[in-house]
């Protein structure tokens, strides 16, 4: 009986360990990099962009915009 109890503890804790790791590895991507919410410089720009990333569920892509009067 306690062999059984200290194996479900052990899983519980590896099960635990994965989804934490895997929460924890999200990424906030950027996109454009520093060229903010303009035209691009090209038109193949956002392609060449993101064969440089890795995404995977859960990242997050944010749109940043330069402060200026349009």
């Amino acid at each position: 009986m306690a062999e059984k109890m200290h194996l479900s503890i052990l899983i519980f804790t590896m099960i635990g360990c994965i989804v934490f790791v895997s929460v924890n590895s999200a990424t906030t991507h950027i996109v454009g990099d520093n060229l903010g919410w303009s035209t691009p410089p090209y038109h193949g720009f956002f392609d060449d962009w993101t064969k440089n990333r890795t995404f995977s569920v859960g990242d997050t892509l944010r749109m940043c915009h330069l402060n200026s009067i349009i």
